[in-house]
């Protein structure tokens, strides 16, 4: 369900937050490697420096990422 509503979302921010979700969610579903593509494009919307609209470029960027998330996610990139 979260995965079909992820194509309406319009900021980085919104996005970074979903896929790291989708990330820990697929994980824990013993789907580990769709578990680390969705870290790679949670990591990816945290590090865009523009929001992809033209007269509002910054926003909706991550000005400060969620250290509980990054800290789940990033141990599935070791396993």
């Amino acid at each position: 369900m979260l995965e079909n509503k992820i194509s309406g979302l319009l900021f980085p921010n919104e996005k970074y937050i979903a896929f790291s979700l989708l990330a820990i969610i697929n994980f824990y579903n013993s789907k580990v490697e769709i578990a680390k593509k969705y870290v790679e494009m949670a990591n990816e919307n945290a590090n865009a420096e523009t929001s992809g609209l033209s007269y509002h470029k910054y926003l909706g960027i991550v000005s400060e990422r969620d250290s509980l998330l990054d800290k789940i996610t990033k141990s599935f990139l070791k396993s």
